[in-house]
């Protein structure tokens, strides 16, 4: 997590059932719930979301930037981190727009 975060990056993560609920409690990140708004919201990727139970993808100023993944590993995400940062950078010189990897689990 710290090193996801000193890349200029955060997590967010879209938990999918009640049992996933539990897993995130206390989590040092926010925890959103995969309901009809976020369906609406990936529009025609809400079929990959749905279909596996856990994917990650990295999600850039409203844009998901990266391939779907359905295995997401704390070091990878710490080791990715610096190149979509620098991505979002290029699509946003001003740094205003933030960026997340988010897992749905």
């Amino acid at each position: 997590m710290e090193d996801v975060r000193a890349a200029g990056a955060d997590i967010v993560v879209c938990s999918k059932g009640d049992m996933d609920h539990e897993l995130f409690q206390g989590a040092p990140f926010p925890v959103v719930a995969y309901n009809e708004s976020m369906q609406e919201a990936l529009a025609q990727n809400d079929e990959m979301a749905s279909e596996i139970p856990c994917v990650g993808v990295w999600y850039v100023n409203g844009s998901l930037i990266s391939a779907w993944t359905s295995q997401v590993e704390a070091e990878d995400l710490a080791a990715s981190a610096p190149s979509f940062v620098a991505m979002a950078q290029e699509d946003d010189p001003s740094g205003e727009d933030g960026m997340a990897a988010a897992a749905m689990g």
